[in-house]
């Protein structure tokens, strides 16, 4: 059954097939108790997303770097709490956002995620190189995954990384695009948060059938899609439960029933 998508009120449940498993989810409202969630903003082919455990903070800028939306950061991180607790980026992003994001935030440690060619020199703290997992508050756990050893073909491309949060039954997969996603094994995912890519191609093996997209990068006409639009100044929010997630009140589309 389809009900329409609330910020205010319990919104529905799903239970459906996904990669051959069982998988469930209950979207309750962004109103009730406070627990730890993801706030993103994005522009074109970038978004900037905070991981907000109730503890510490994460923020993680994927794609390139995109001056006019690192501008819009004091909208993401309110200009009260000034702490960054870990910084992950390209090395690149943390050369030339280092005005933006540096000097404007205090960050306890910096991560440079891989990429073809950084631009700059070595800046970060750490450089992940292989698959790192970071426990954090509330039972959140953060692992970051590049994607180089699985680059056999694809010579002289951006051998890309990922992200997976995971709370509970819940886990969300971050990247800076959806194609590098879908060029390695993973998932199925409760939630990509992504700026663009072929969500046909993601759908085909069946990673997820809820995304979070930047604005215009969907198409409104694919059905059994679950699609959260990410714009540049509004803060898309999704709350992470144990079992269930809340979503922003704009979200659209269909949760396949089982």
């Amino acid at each position: 059954m389809i009900k329409p998508m609330s910020r205010r009120a319990v919104i529905g449940s799903a239970v459906g097939t996904l990669a051959g498993g069982s998988w469930s989810l209950s979207f309750l409202s962004l109103a009730k108790v406070r627990r730890p969630r993801i706030e993103v903003i994005g522009r074109e082919a970038s978004q900037l997303v905070l991981l907000d455990t109730g503890q510490e903070r994460v923020l993680i800028y994927s794609g390139p770097f995109d001056e006019q939306l690192s501008e819009g950061l004091v909208d993401l991180l309110g200009s009260l709490r000034q702490r960054i607790d870990i910084l992950l980026a390209t090395e690149t992003n943390l050369v030339l956002g280092a005005t933006t994001i540096r000097q404007r935030w205090t960050i306890s440690q910096t991560m440079s995620l891989p990429e073809l060619s950084p631009v700059g020199s070595p800046s970060a703290n750490i450089a992940i190189r292989h698959p790192l997992t970071i426990g954090l508050a509330n039972d959140v756990a953060l692992t970051c995954i590049p994607h180089i050893r699985y680059q056999t073909s694809a010579i002289g491309t951006d051998p890309g990384w990922r992200i997976e949060i995971a709370r509970g039954s819940q886990t969300l997969a971050i990247a800076a695009n959806l194609d590098q996603l879908t060029s390695v094994p993973c998932g199925p995912f409760t939630l990509v948060i992504t700026p663009t890519g072929s969500i046909d191609l993601a759908q085909r093996k069946s990673y997820t059938n809820a995304y979070a997209l930047n604005d215009g990068q969907v198409d409104p006409k694919l059905i059994n899609v679950m699609h959260s639009r990410i714009f540049e100044r509004d803060v898309a929010r999704f709350e992470l439960g144990t079992d269930e997630m809340g979503l922003p009140g704009w979200t659209s589309g269909f949760i396949p029933e089982s």
